[in-house]
């Protein structure tokens, strides 16, 4: 949540006179701040409303757009499935009508198309939501959170229609943003690099692949610590990422070592909570080459695949599954490395000590590399990375 908005609307609610800072709307709004203050959600939105709907009574329309304006961001960030549209358009509404100076319209104006964009559903139609950032920016307003949603949303649309410089600019803002907000939230920062890897890998993926593998990196380490069988999706997304890299540098230099650190080269190194009996690695007993799909082939691509699997006893392969796939359907042809990769994974048997706790057993993951050597495609299977 912006805290510039709450700021603005505590000292708003003080210069209102001292019937309104000892009102139930002021009370309401100390619940909503101090509710935000210990991360309670739920809470400091039932405040938030409150404040709102009894700033709305009394007519004290300046006070109840900033509230609403609160309440529809809160919902926003925090509660995707709660209705944040409502005092959005509210917000809105009272901004153009009331001359609010402590709300501008361009402000109101961006969250409200940002969250029915978000609700929208195709997320096809970008023109009203890029002309709202357009017009947040020109009116000189500072960085919020729904501005920096809205650049992540233009960052998928550019990459959706292969436009790799305005992509790669919006990744650079989205960051610069996080840090403007001085915002703490991992997930979110991560997320922001590797969008800003993938957009510099499609930009330019023979002069960026360094630039990019440093984003996919950084994300990686953004993801912590974690247990064997909780791996972050967003873990999962960037070790794919970074292993495309390297099978790009490999394509060029047969030696080159990969950049990735080694203490979060892998779920495996990063996890913790398998028994010491598990082995480091998987030694595979059958291990089927998937088929290159001849659309890549065609086309000159490489892939990479996150298979997720569980063995049984006799170490076959179950519970199979992709996880990741890059590249995905950004080339129009989802799909094609993830199938092929999974049909032949559901055939693999692996070479097991015996006597092994169960907790060996499941949640692994094995990357399966796509690689084309000398024009004919060349399987390389994620055996000899720790998985």
């Amino acid at each position: 949540m912006s805290r510039l908005v709450i700021v603005s609307i505590f000292l708003f609610l003080l210069s209102s006179g001292v019937g309104l800072c000892a009102s139930p709307i002021m009370a309401a709004f100390k619940e909503y701040q101090s509710a935000l203050d210990v991360g309670d959600i739920r809470r400091a939105e039932n405040a938030g409303e409150r404040a709102w709907k009894l700033a709305e009574e009394v007519k004290k329309y300046k006070n109840a757009a900033i509230l609403a304006y609160n309440l529809a961001e809160l919902r926003l960030r925090y509660l995707p499935d709660a209705d944040a549209i409502r005092p959005a358009r509210r917000a809105l509404e009272l901004a153009s009508a009331n001359n609010n100076n402590m709300l501008a319209p361009e402000k109101a104006r961006l969250l409200t198309t940002l969250i029915e964009y978000k609700n929208s559903s195709d997320l096809t139609n970008v023109d009203s939501l890029q002309q709202a950032l357009i017009d947040f920016d020109e009116a000189g307003q500072i960085t919020d959170f729904p501005a920096y949603l809205s650049r992540i949303y233009l960052v998928d649309s550019a990459v959706a229609e292969d436009q790799w410089n305005e992509a790669v600019s919006l990744a650079e803002q989205i960051l610069q943003d996080y840090e403007t907000l001085g915002m703490q939230d991992p997930e979110l920062k991560a997320r922001a690099h590797i969008r800003l890897g993938a957009a510099l890998f499609y930009q330019d993926r023979t002069n960026n692949k360094d630039a990019a593998q440093d984003q996919f990196i950084a994300a990686m380490e953004l993801s912590g610590k974690f247990r064997y069988d909780e791996v972050p999706d967003l873990y999962l997304q960037a070790w794919a990422w970074a292993g495309i890299m390297n099978i790009l540098w490999r394509s060029i230099d047969k030696n080159h070592k990969s950049r990735i650190p080694d203490n979060i080269a892998s779920p495996r190194a990063v996890a913790s909570g398998r028994p010491e009996e598990c082995p480091e690695y998987i030694k595979w007993k059958r291990i089927d080459p998937p088929v290159f799909p001849s659309k890549m082939l065609e086309k000159g691509y490489v892939g990479l695949v996150i298979v997720s699997h569980d063995l049984d006893v006799d170490g076959r392969t179950k519970n199979v599954a992709v996880e990741m796939e890059v590249p995905g359907n950004s080339f129009g042809v989802f799909g094609a490395f993830g199938t092929s990769a999974l049909q032949a994974a559901k055939k693999w048997q692996a070479d097991l000590p015996e006597n092994l706790p169960s907790e060996c057993l499941s949640d692994h993951y094995t990357p399966v590399q796509f690689v084309i050597n000398r024009k004919m495609p060349v399987y390389r299977n994620g055996s000899r990375f720790r998985n």
